[in-house]
């Protein structure tokens, strides 16, 4: 494989047309992501190990590193050129593979896209009581039993007591570390319930620790028993929302940072998702974190694999994702062409930093996604005045300068939901040479269409200072349809710490209890779909603290700074204190564990609508369903009673359930039971437009049917409210659903 090294430049110096010692149409390159391409349009990449801003490290041409392979359904042709495949959900799949297997990899006809991986980072007492978590306990004593829930995250605290069960022994069926290479098709150490057993009681050995403490935390929120206490505390003062389920722990981590590598997550996914089906329980996963590497439409790999694994039809199976805490960060930007507006002069300042040492290791990383029935051209102009050459449409190029190495691509990637990638990659291709602090200038030029801008990734503190919209901020996996996700609001704004100081954040001041957290990320998606789902409580959340992670040291998410070193660790020494979306998402996993206990036969859509149709509105919430609020906030107690669980049996009446999702872009979905006397009969559903005009007829089977936003031709059907009638024998039911293209 070594004497292709010669065929790279070739490559480099013909084009796109000749890589990797193969002739590719540009249908086939468009099949790698931006970051793919320049693996393979740039083959000095190969060689320097390294493209800052990704999860693509130490890359050498015959080293393998793990991208996520999309298909037709198959993987044989992929397995044929020397792929490994990890985990499989659907048609999305994990895999190792080398760089020069890219083109092979894109010339088959199986292959459908290959998508680098990416980083996500965490999207970091009162809560059980404010959800009504405590009267499910209480009332109808349900915990949480004979459910898992499944934590991908910093690790977890093995030995911590609000995760053993009354007898000292754990409550962890399994725990993967990554971090600790193996054997296994993760390169990762397992950990068995027995072994965990044996080294709390009988001098086995576990090695697992959560430094940062992020992961312990979370497991607190969602599972925590509150027995653990110290310093004369009482015990049971912070329970969780599900004290009585099992947990299954992956270490997504492959050292002690709190980065999460995007392919990671789906092997993580994949293995809680086989531990479950082994152990026979239903589960629900956690995911508090999250990225704006994507189109926000939830077509990006992982948010593919989540819809394929969870959803309709697919019972006791559903992952819960935090919203994001970038709705006030200045990471997201919109504007239209049309009407006069040709050229959008966006601006991004970068502060006054002190650059890393070495080379490929100061980045600035942007994503822009337009419509792609349009054409865009992009121009790039550095702080000290550099101007690139304007990138035309379908095309890239790159821009060596003494502000940085600039990298421009200009739709050479088009989704399925027909939007168009323009990316704007800075790097510090030497030392001497690192991204330069000041405004650099993004002229987007376009005539139609509208364009939504992201930063994916800096390594320096900055924003966007034009063209700011802190709507659509929800963070990818976040955007996915089936994903149950959730945003923050203020629950708890004073606290005590472990030195008896009474705090508060000041910037809290202004806002009244129970408003939504001023970080809270909020939607509405890319294609116009309704995000966040549900809120929870996210600010000022007490929860078990990992052993290992330090409260003075910088490495762990409690770290205080000097003047109260000890502000987020609890009165007991053995809790701490956290904020953020990351802590309201564990909430909502746990009430999907209480539904769960109640009735392992949900699926994720029925989970949804229990949620959705008792979520508590307010006058702070307005009125809901809306994009900052979802369907209000969560409400466990209402939830979870008898009376709003669906029945699995033979239904005896018929009964329509909300469609769903609703609003949507490209397809909703009819729900609705039959009783047995109706099981086979015709159901057909008519679609009216506003005017009473009908402009479909559905033809659906005993359970459900699907509407994809067409009328009778075919035609894509222009946005806004339409009304559907459902007919059933001498049943009918009525609604009406928003379109939002």
């Amino acid at each position: 494989m070594k004497k292709l090294s010669a065929l790279l430049l070739i490559a480099f110096l013909l084009g796109n047309s000749f890589v990797f010692g193969r002739e590719l149409t540009n249908a086939q390159l468009r099949k790698c992501d931006p970051v793919l391409h320049l693996l393979m349009t740039q083959p000095k990449m190969v060689h320097e190990g390294n493209i800052a801003g990704t999860a693509l490290k130490d890359i050498h041409p015959d080293k393998k590193f793990s991208v996520f392979i999309i298909t037709n359904g198959a993987f044989s042709g992929v397995r044929s050129v020397g792929a490994e495949t990890q985990a499989v959900i659907g048609d999305v799949a994990t895999a190792r593979i080398t760089a020069y297997m890219l083109a092979d990899l894109v010339a088959l006809e199986e292959v459908n896209y290959i998508e680098a991986p990416r980083y996500h980072r965490p999207t970091l007492d009162v809560a059980s009581v404010e959800v009504g978590a405590l009267n499910v306990h209480t009332n109808n004593n349900i915990k949480g039993k004979g459910v898992i829930i499944g934590l991908i995250d910093t690790g977890i605290d093995w030995q911590h007591p609000d995760f053993r069960n009354p007898d000292g022994t754990t409550r962890i069926k399994y725990l993967l570390d990554f971090s600790d290479p193996g054997i296994d098709p993760y390169n990762s150490t397992l950990y068995t319930e027995a072994e965990i057993n044996a080294a709390l009681f009988s001098g086995g050995t576990c090695d697992e620790q959560d430094v940062y403490g992020h992961g312990t935390h979370i497991a607190g929120c969602a599972v925590g028993s509150g027995r653990a206490t110290g310093e004369g505390q009482p015990a049971g003062q912070y329970v969780g929302v599900a004290p009585e389920a099992n947990l299954v722990v992956v270490k997504a981590t492959r050292n002690d940072s709190h980065q999460f590598v995007t392919t990671d997550e789906l092997n993580a996914l994949n293995f809680i998702d086989q531990k479950a089906t082994e152990l026979g329980m239903p589960y629900v996963v956690n995911m508090s974190f999250g990225g704006h590497f994507g189109a926000h439409d939830g077509t990006s790999s992982l948010e593919k694999a989540i819809d394929q694994l969870t959803g309709p039809g697919k019972p006791g199976k559903a992952v819960v994702v935090s919203a994001g805490n970038d709705r006030d960060d200045a990471k997201h930007v919109s504007g239209t062409f049309g009407t006069g507006a040709t050229l959008a002069e966006i601006e991004l300042e970068v502060d006054e930093y002190t650059p890393n040492e070495g080379n490929d290791n100061d980045i600035i990383y942007t994503e822009f996604w337009c419509d792609a029935s349009y054409d865009y051209w992009v121009r790039v102009i550095t702080p000290s005045g550099g101007t690139s050459a304007q990138v035309n449409p379908n095309d890239g190029d790159d821009f060596n300068h003494n502000d940085g190495w600039v990298y421009i691509s200009n739709g050479q990637v088009i989704n399925e939901k027909n939007a168009k990638q323009i990316y704007v990659y800075v790097r510090d291709l030497t030392e001497s040479k690192p991204p330069a602090s000041g405004t650099w200038t993004i002229k987007l030029y376009g005539t139609k269409g509208r364009f939504d801008g992201w930063i994916g990734s800096m390594s320096m503190t900055g924003g966007f200072t034009n063209y700011v919209d802190s709507t659509s901020t929800v963070a990818i996996p976040g955007t996915g349809v089936n994903a149950i996700t959730v945003g923050a609001y203020l629950s708890k704004k004073v606290w005590t710490d472990f030195d008896g100081n009474n705090l508060h954040f000041t910037s809290y001041a202004k806002y009244r209890l129970g408003a939504l957290a001023p970080f809270s990320s909020i939607g509405p998606t890319r294609d116009g779909r309704l995000k966040p789902d549900i809120t929870a409580p996210g600010s000022v959340l007490e929860a078990a603290k990992s052993i290992d992670a330090d409260v003075t040291s910088t490495s762990s998410a409690f770290y205080g700074g000097t003047t109260y070193p000890n502000a987020f660790l609890s009165q007991d020494g053995v809790h701490a204190i956290a904020q953020g979306t990351s802590v309201s998402a564990p909430i909502v996993t746990g009430v999907v564990a209480l539904l769960f206990e109640r009735d392992p036969g949900l699926d994720a859509a029925e989970v949804k609508q229990l949620l959705f149709s008792t979520g508590r509105s307010d006058a702070t919430t307005g009125p809901v369903p809306n994009n900052n609020w979802g369907y209000g906030k969560i409400d466990a107690s209402v939830a979870t009673d008898v009376g709003n669980i669906v029945d699995h049996q033979s239904p005896v009446d018929f009964k329509v359930f909300p469609n769903y999702p609703n609003p949507f872009a490209t397809q909703t979905l009819f729900r609705y039971e039959l009783p047995v006397t109706l099981m086979k009969e015709f159901v057909e559903i008519k679609i009216y437009d506003t005017l009473g005009r009908e402009v479909r007829t559905l033809h659906g089977n005993s359970k459900d049917a699907k509407w994809d936003g067409k009328g009778a031709q075919g035609q894509l059907l222009s946005s806004g409210v339409y009304y559907y009638k459902i007919f059933a024998g001498n049943h009918t039911a009525h609604g009406k659903v928003l379109l939002l293209r």
